[in-house]
């Protein structure tokens, strides 16, 4: 801040100089020398001054997860002739290429961020002058819940292994929609006429069978929870009928990203289900709740306490599924 002002204090004495050497001898070259030192000092602190409303950046990806430190990458639009020496995270912005800038973020809490802070450093010509200025990015952003994909996987394995969950496809032939392959869907059902004439692979989605015998319940609203059975979901949404039925809400099959960032503002979980396979994820403090000693009356449940490991109790054993577990087991 003090080389800043010093570095003005500089020009605006330099300035005053010319004026005074102009005004004074009269000469034509001193009146030269002033105006074109007081238009680059007009530029100069023009940029220097520039309202950062001005700038145009946006975001290229609106997705990331709490817990996690994310790079979102951000565009800058040029929308003036005249731009300043701008510079980010003390990287400078090169106007006339087409480079990617990364603004680190952090969220502690799923949900939906409409605004993001960026600090911007800008200069004038010299590169002298500096200042900083925060820029909002006015843009929706998604914070899903924290992804585990190992953890998921190893239980998947487990509870495959010990036959408290059976590898089936339990949807009807029966045709909803056709929607464009994402990994991980059954390749069993690509439409590989349909994809051939769109030259992109095409997968059909087929309607649920009616009583599917698999149905997933998150009684907690915990976050190591919500994470775990996030990346459940992610891995295996093909293989299973997935319910959220939570004490918060309700969420069903093909849960959008939008109802994971904010899904505990759904509605209420209502009748419970009777007759059904059940695995019910829950906080160990929580499994003699008079809900869950329902649902374990009325259905044939398979329950997954939250500790420090997972403790998985169904068909009168009980087991102990730690954080690293091999699938060679």
């Amino acid at each position: 801040m003090i080389k800043t002002i010093l570095h003005f204090t500089l020009q605006v004495s330099v300035l005053l100089g010319l004026g005074l050497y102009a005004f004074g001898f009269d000469y034509s070259l001193g009146w030269y020398l002033f105006y074109f030192y007081l238009l680059f000092c007009f530029v100069n602190w023009f940029m220097w001054l520039m309202p950062a409303g001005l700038l145009s950046f946006s975001l290229r990806q609106t997705v990331a997860h709490a817990q996690t430190q994310e790079q979102l990458p951000i565009v800058f639009d040029r929308r003036l002739f005249l731009e300043p020496y701008l510079s980010f995270n003390g990287k400078a912005i090169s106007l006339n290429k087409n480079e990617e800038l990364y603004l680190p973020v952090f969220f502690k809490h799923r949900g939906i961020v409409d605004s993001l802070p960026l600090t911007l450093e800008i200069s004038d010509l010299t590169g002298k002058l500096q200042r900083k200025k925060t820029y909002i990015l006015k843009e929706k952003v998604l914070v899903l819940p924290k992804p585990d994909f190992e953890y998921s996987r190893n239980l998947y394995t487990f509870l495959l292994k010990n036959r408290l969950l059976y590898e089936k496809d339990y949807f009807s032939s029966e045709i909803a929609d056709h929607r464009n392959y994402q990994y991980g869907d059954p390749l069993n059902r690509i439409n590989w006429k349909l994809s051939a004439r769109t030259e992109d692979l095409i997968t059909r989605e087929l309607l649920p069978e009616e009583n599917q015998p698999v149905l997933i319940i998150l009684w907690s609203d915990s976050e190591k929870l919500i994470n775990l059975y996030y990346s459940f979901y992610q891995q295996h949404k093909n293989d299973f009928h997935f319910l959220i039925w939570s004490k918060s809400g309700v969420l069903s099959q093909h849960i959008t990203p939008e109802e994971w960032a904010v899904y505990q503002q759904g509605p209420p979980a209502g009748v419970l289900p009777k007759n059904r396979q059940i695995l019910l994820f829950s906080e160990r403090n929580e499994t003699t709740a008079p809900s869950i000693a329902f649902l374990q009356q009325h259905n044939s449940v398979t329950l997954i306490e939250q500790q420090e490991m997972l403790q998985i109790h169904g068909k009168k054993q009980s087991w102990t599924l730690p954080k690293a577990v091999s699938t060679d087991d």
